[in-house]
């Protein structure tokens, strides 16, 4: 009886000493949503114009393990009504986008901040934007709403998951 009592409380010490603390400070929260909205700005500034190395920019954004992450199937991002599960669909999703514009121009008119917790966070935007093609046709103006689910890596921000919708803006 003894033996199961000390293996019992054990097992106690180990659940609760593994379990993250799921309350933060206001100060916490605050420092945590600087840095992603740091992180956040930079990815938004590499969409003008692009070149041979935006490609490049855009990936060092993106966790590379994304994908083991789901507990099931993963899905890394979804644009208008796209599903795209894997990590290595979205960087060719990605550079085909990349390779066909000279630019796409964002503005964020509304950024929203959720701390999930200490090494998780959900942005939420509204803006508009407009793509400049290869063929130099400007495409647009579009309204979009995009989330993204932010991971601290080893003490580096990265996109886990992003979805954005977009309507062509009424003239």
């Amino acid at each position: 009886m003894k033996k199961i009592g000390c293996v019992f409380l054990g097992l106690v010490v180990m659940i609760l000493s593994c379990q993250k603390n799921p309350k933060l400070s206001d100060s916490e929260k605050d420092t945590i949503v600087k840095a992603v909205q740091h992180k956040s700005q930079q990815f938004w500034s590499y969409t003008q114009p692009y070149d041979t190395g935006s490609f490049r920019k855009f990936v060092k954004f993106w966790d590379e393990n994304s994908d083991k992450v789901w507990q099931t199937e993963p899905v890394t991002v979804v644009f208008e009504t796209d599903i795209i599960k894997t990590r290595s669909e979205w960087v060719k999703v990605w550079k085909d986008m990349i390779d066909q514009r000279i630019s796409t121009v964002p503005i964020i008119h509304e950024s929203h901040f959720s701390v999930l917790s200490s090494d998780k966070v959900l942005e939420v935007n509204k803006g508009d934007f407009t793509i400049t093609g290869k063929d130099s046709v400007l495409y647009g103006p579009f309204t979009m709403v995009n989330t993204v689910l932010w991971t601290n890596t080893n003490g580096d921000w990265r996109m886990q998951y992003f979805h954005e919708s977009s309507v062509k803006k009424s003239e």
